[in-house]
């Protein structure tokens, strides 16, 4: 998992809003992006400075691989990520989802009970 480090800044403060969506810039691995975005600033800075200290890291581990090798590297960690946690949750969910059929079965026992007693 990649470390969140806060280095990404905005690189301009001009902001300009489209209707709903702004124009954010960011500096991912010496390129300067910008994004049109309905998210909050920060949460696109957020997103940038994770992907730059996965890029970092996996530069610092890589040796001589190239800019494009390490970008691929790095979103292939990403997607990892993604998919363990969609699979975590899915367990949690159906754990969860256990659980509450479990208790709505108890209650209405109780409930029989209760009312044929």
């Amino acid at each position: 998992m990649c470390e969140d480090v806060s280095r990404v800044r905005p690189v301009s403060d001009s902001k300009k809003p489209l209707s709903k969506k702004q124009q954010v810039a960011i500096r991912i691995a010496g390129q300067t992006l910008y994004l049109l975005t309905e998210e909050e600033p920060q949460h696109v800075y957020d997103v940038a400075n994770y992907l730059s200290t996965c890029l970092e890291e996996i530069r610092q581990g890589s040796g001589s691989a190239s800019t494009y090798q390490v970008a691929l590297l790095a979103g292939m960690r990403v997607v990892e990520e993604l998919f363990v946690l969609r699979r975590d949750l899915g367990q949690y969910q159906n754990r969860v989802e256990d659980k509450v059929e479990r208790m709505l079965s108890l209650l209405n026992e109780h409930e029989r009970a209760t009312t044929s007693g």
